[in-house]
């Protein structure tokens, strides 16, 4: 009774700054315009994204999500963490000549867009009496300008690169890029912000011999509090110059972490007039209200659960009907664990159990059919010192890796640990994503359950699986993502082929 009655204290009295959370992978639906502001000549919505420029010299654009992001509290001085993917196309259909790039940035507001060789990035601010804005960028830069852009070695120009940017257009840091805006391929990007380590982390897909890469090892040490103001504008930025190219955003998802602030105390900037967005006024009233209905709802959705929660364990006191096997359920798994006795058969009952505590963020969730938790295990986080299957350490990466075998168990029917011989099944995860590359899912559904599933619902479990296993565990998703696609409030994440590539 005392951890609800804390749980109830936790949720309802410790202040927060709510944290940004989307994951947008069609911006041809009506919704996903409004919450997007467009600005600059050229930049629009259209049937394959985000084009942020036309094929046109001398234009810039920029896309922003419509509410600013708490970067930093100035009270408590707390930092957020934050996370985001997003695929784009540059493409200068065909032509060797071609410029200037795209970037993601974080800037203040009332910043203006710039063009050329700036690539939209805002270097000024609209009031004159702040002059230089204050930006943190990571530029995908098409054009090498002298005296700014790498060299290699001394006089080298470095030609496309990625870098990251602060406040200034000499990069702090900076890598190759293997481009192929001749072609126009479709590229992938995941940037990350550590709030403990201050480090900005860029991984990127790049082309080489006509295959898709993956670029790792772009990472810059920066305490952004020092660099930027508590609420940013973030999104994205292009331009062209003298020569011109197509700048495209396919979609784009965003995470970022919770503050615990004085909500009274803290506000939002005011928008800038740069920035004014016509829906922007007929949404916030409405956004209001569905605020306050999502507030009670989740108020709501708790007491139901903790009242349910009561009544089931005053009722296992009065019946053994629902009683499990082993009475001391949560005692027991923890000592299994201490011991080191590896996996165990777990019923449905138990899974609820552990899953319950995740119906304090949203809602109760449900896996699947009573047939497919039968076949499922639970991994032991001691089991294996392997990074990339289990952590030594029980860490919040390898708690939704082991949720992604536990779910690709379930589908499948197969193990990652041989009941007999206790040891890992090192081809399983492996063979599931091969089957994902060539779009052969069905295949790896477990054939003991006939066709008694839904195709969908079993594909869609296996790809949230593959999503948790992810052999980057900063690609991993949270459990608050994994929650939302479960109960379909965002979509299916978009995993592209080019990941396989990372399996070893």
């Amino acid at each position: 009774m005392w951890f609800y009655m804390i749980a109830c204290y936790l949720l309802f009295s410790i202040p927060s700054a709510a944290s940004i959370t989307f994951n947008f992978t069609n911006f041809r639906l009506p919704r996903l315009n409004r919450d997007i502001i467009i600005e600059g000549s050229g930049a629009k919505f259209s049937d394959q994204g985000i084009q942020l420029t036309p094929n046109e010299t001398w234009q810039g654009g920029r896309a922003t999500y419509i509410k600013p992001l708490h970067l930093w509290d100035t009270a408590s001085q707390e930092l957020a963490s934050f996370s985001t993917s997003f695929t784009f196309v540059v493409d200068s259909h065909g032509s060797y000549s071609y410029a200037d790039g795209l970037t993601f940035f974080l800037a203040q507001n009332n910043s203006v867009i710039t063009q050329g060789g700036a690539m939209g990035l805002p270097l000024f601010n609209s009031e004159p009496d702040y002059g230089t804005s204050s930006f943190v960028a990571v530029e995908f830069d098409t054009f090498w300008n002298d005296g700014g852009d790498p060299t290699v070695g001394s006089a080298t120009p470095m030609g496309d690169h990625v870098a990251i940017d602060v406040n200034s257009l000499s990069s702090a840091k900076s890598q190759k890029w293997f481009s192929n805006v001749t072609g126009g391929g479709v590229c992938q990007a995941w940037i990350a912000y550590d709030s403990v380590s201050k480090d900005l982390t860029v991984s990127y897909t790049g082309f080489q011999n006509n295959s898709v890469v993956r670029q790792d090892g772009l990472v810059y040490k920066v305490d952004l509090r020092k660099e930027l103001p508590e609420w940013v504008n973030f999104g994205f930025s292009a331009a062209t110059g003298d020569m011109f190219q197509s700048n495209t955003v396919r979609s784009w998802s965003f995470e970022s972490s919770d503050l615990a602030v004085n909500k009274n105390k803290v506000q939002p900037p005011v928008p800038s007039p740069n920035s004014f967005n016509p829906i922007l006024d007929t949404v916030k009233d409405k956004n209001n209200k569905v605020g306050l209905i999502v507030g009670l709802t989740i108020m709501i959705t708790f007491l139901t659960v903790l009242t349910f929660v009561i009544w089931r364990r005053r009722k296992k006191k009065k019946s053994t009907k629902y009683v499990l096997e082993d009475i001391g359920f949560d005692v027991e798994m923890n000592n299994e664990f201490e011991m080191g006795t590896g996996p165990r058969q777990f019923t449905y009952l138990e899974l609820a159990q552990m899953l319950n505590p995740l119906a304090t963020l949203l809602r109760t969730i449900s896996l699947g059919r009573d047939a497919l938790v039968r076949s499922a295990k639970l991994v032991d986080h001691e089991k294996d010192s392997d990074t990339r299957m289990f952590a030594s350490k029980a860490t919040k990466e390898s708690d939704v890796f082991n949720f992604g075998v536990v779910a690709l168990e379930l589908a499948s029917g197969k193990k990652l640990i041989d009941n007999k011989t206790g040891e890992k099944q090192t081809r399983f995860i492996e063979w599931i994503w091969e089957l994902y590359r060539i779009d052969a899912l069905i295949e790896a559904v477990d054939p003991n359950l006939s066709s008694d599933f839904e195709e969908e619902e079993i594909r869609s479990l296996i790809i949230i699986g593959l999503w948790c296993v992810h052999p980057h565990s900063e690609l991993r998703p949270s459990i608050r993502q994994v929650i939302q696609v479960l109960n379909s409030q965002v979509s299916l994440p978009v995993i592209p082929s080019p990941m396989l590539n990372l399996i070893d």
